[in-house]
């Protein structure tokens, strides 16, 4: 356009100088659109290239979501989500027979509170990479929460291939493992499911009946994974009708207690009685403290009813003699929660008791919930004036190391150590032993178990202080108690001669 518009003006034509204008009017305006188009083009370019960038920043940020949803953070492994739906796809999905198993670590929670967490996180990093390399391709293992991991095996069908990889994994994760210049010894349970009742599948049901199967192998240490079946299904019916029942105003009524005296060996005299829990359902039958305490205890019902069988003993304990105690279990819960012992200190004030009536009984295995918050409660009750009794010693395998960091007023021998003791020389010479290591100690050893006169003369040979059984008194209700403790003695002892 330029040259023709030059030589259009140059020839001094009227009608040539009119169209060269127009011609440069005509390119100004076209040079104006394109420059606008042009920027707007650009701007266009740009707003798709700004708009692909952050779909893409979205997309990595929805990814790195999902990964946080479904990882768990300490091993790296699948999360409880992540295996939920794994599950939800394999039994949704008409897959055939397939096993799902839980396995946790034995003991894992007394290392957490004696070594602390720190150590109790890199034990569980050091298992999910024993697990990870174990099952290797042939399934999915997952973290579900504290020491639990999960395992989907999608290709096994049979009960005998479950056990074989369970054992399997067992044996990876056992032995000694260097953590922080300590040696830990690991061992773990597992509990197995198959996938067989098609019409009832569902993760949920799976997973509770792996579950069972956990608990089943618990129970059974060193047997090895246990495998769900039929047969189980009445344990976790009843386990149902008793969280039913521990929910129910009425527990009250049928929640007592019975009252079953210990003798001193010597003298024969009842020197204290054990406040022991007793329900009766209408439904269940009677249901022992061992079946409901640790359900109440998950579920959170533990404290009413621990005030509510106190008040019956307190009551009771009243109306006898000044010198006879009262022996009472504390639970695992009771025992390791904040301000327990001043709990029970102004129970035993609001029923007018001493102190030093009281005799509180506990367990390693209570011990064990958290030591540290267990000794504060015992050490507070024992400053004020009550007994200390560690029960069942000699039925776990760190009593020895209670009985040096907590101050004992009793120890009770458990009931299979005097039952060993009568049917063979081993069990007579254990007994024995333990009975020196009590008296090393300067602590008085109670026999539980004394369940005839064989009994009784093979726990006063070995120098017991005081015995407890049926053959000496059964439990009785508090009324049956109150109208025969003055008549209660020994069988040979001397205030029964002189009665």
């Amino acid at each position: 356009i330029g040259p023709i518009s030059v030589t259009a003006f140059a020839s001094r034509e009227p009608h040539y100088a009119g169209a060269a204008f127009g011609l440069v009017a005509v390119a100004i305006l076209t040079m104006r659109l394109l420059g606008v188009h042009g920027r707007h083009f650009n701007r266009v370019v740009r707003s798709r290239s700004d708009i692909a960038r952050e779909q893409e920043l979205a997309e990595d940020a929805r990814y790195e979501a999902v990964v946080a949803a479904t990882t768990d953070f300490l091993t790296g492994m699948p999360n409880r989500r992540a295996f939920v739906a794994a599950l939800d796809v394999a039994t949704s999905g008409g897959a055939e027979c397939f096993a799902v198993a839980l396995l946790d670590l034995d003991r894992f929670k007394a290392v957490n509170d004696t070594f602390g967490h720190t150590v109790g996180d890199q034990l569980l990093q050091e298992v999910a990479k024993k697990l990870l390399s174990a099952l290797g391709s042939r399934g999915m293992v997952a973290r579900l929460g504290g020491d639990e991991f999960g395992i989907l095996l999608p290709s096994v069908r049979r009960a005998k291939d479950a056990s074989a990889v369970g054992a399997e994994l067992l044996t990876a994760i056992s032995g000694p493992v260097i953590i922080q210049g300590r040696e830990f010894v690991i061992s773990g349970s597992c509990g197995m499911a198959i996938s067989e009742r098609r019409d009832e599948q569902s993760p949920s049901r799976l997973l509770a009946d792996a579950d069972l199967a956990l608990y089943q192998a618990k129970e059974n240490p060193g047997c090895g994974p246990a495998i769900f079946k039929l047969c189980m299904e009445a344990p976790r019916r009843r386990r149902a009708q008793i969280e039913r029942a521990l929910r129910l105003p009425s527990l009250a009524q049928n929640l007592g207690m019975v009252f079953q005296p210990i003798f001193d060996l010597e003298s024969g005299q009842v020197t204290a009685i054990e406040a022991l829990a007793r329900w009766t359902d209408p439904e269940l039958g009677r249901v022992g403290p061992s079946e409901f305490v640790p359900i109440a205890e998950q579920l959170n019902l533990i404290d009413g009813i621990n005030q509510h069988l106190m008040g019956l003993a307190f009551e009771a304990a009243q109306t006898w003699p000044d010198h006879v105690k009262l022996a009472f279990n504390l639970s695992a819960v009771q025992l390791c929660s904040r301000g327990s012992a001043k709990a029970v200190l102004r129970a035993l004030a609001a029923a007018r008791l001493s102190p030093r009536r009281l005799q509180v009984e506990v367990t390693e295995t209570a011990l064990l919930a958290d030591f540290e918050r267990a000794r504060e409660n015992l050490t507070q009750l024992r400053q004020a004036g009550a007994a200390i009794v560690l029960d069942d010693f000699g039925a776990g395998y760190a009593s020895i190391g209670y009985l040096r960091e907590l101050q004992f007023d009793q120890i009770k021998l458990d009931g299979g150590l005097v039952t060993a003791a009568q049917h063979s020389t081993d069990g007579k010479r254990l007994l024995r032993a333990v009975v020196g290591l009590c008296e090393i100690l300067g602590v008085a050893t109670v026999a539980e178990h004394v369940e005839g006169p064989e009994a009784l003369d093979l726990v006063t040979d070995l120098g017991c202080v005081c015995g407890q059984g049926f053959w000496l008194a059964v439990p009785m209700i508090a009324a049956d108690l109150r109208s025969r403790l003055h008549t209660l003695c020994l069988p040979t002892a001397p205030c029964r001669q002189a009665a």
